[in-house]
């Protein structure tokens, strides 16, 4: 559930069984969550639509960079993405 500068309810954004171990936005003011349970990125507008999803290595956290690329945190490595689910480096143990 997302709330408003206010303080009001905007959007729910999460689905039945996501377990979102961290969320952040784009530049362009897009919400991205990560699915720890399911390793499992998405991207949503504001309002709520789904933009993308794709599956992950591992799952913590998320950041997205200065060149939107998407930085998801695991156990032992921090996996760098393309905003098309893409792997572009993992730093630390390489994924499975």
């Amino acid at each position: 559930m997302l709330l408003c500068s206010n303080y009001y309810y905007s959007v729910h954004i999460t689905q039945l069984y996501d377990f979102i171990s961290g969320m952040c936005l784009t530049r362009e003011g897009n919400i991205v969550t990560v699915d720890k349970q399911g390793c499992r990125i998405k991207m949503y507008t504001v309002q709520g639509q789904l933009i993308r999803s794709f599956k992950c290595q591992s799952a913590g956290g998320v950041a997205v960079n200065s060149e939107g690329h998407i930085l998801v945190s695991g156990t032992t490595a921090i996996n760098i993405y393309r905003r098309n689910g893409e792997l572009l480096e993992s730093i630390g143990d390489k994924p499975k």
